[in-house]
């Protein structure tokens, strides 16, 4: 599957479902498949890395995200 919006939400759903480990699966699958279309293309998919980045709850990811999405208001206006 090269969905990450598709396996986020597959994540989620294991996730509530107290299936930790396939939801943490899910969830690196996700991040791959967007850091590499973002890294391929610079317009494609910021806000979404970055909202899985801050839904992750890790504050090692938080400035990455902030730096996205900071990116990504700069490109729209």
């Amino acid at each position: 599957m090269d969905d990450p919006l598709a396996l986020l939400g597959k994540a989620r759903a294991q996730a509530l479902q107290g299936k930790e480990k396939a939801a943490r699966s899910q969830w690196q699958m996700a991040e791959a498949i967007l850091r590499e279309k973002v890294a391929a293309n610079a317009l494609d998919h910021r806000r979404e890395l970055a909202e899985l980045l801050l839904e992750s709850g890790d504050e090692s990811d938080r400035a990455e995200a902030i730096a996205l999405m900071q990116a990504e208001a700069s490109h729209r206006r």
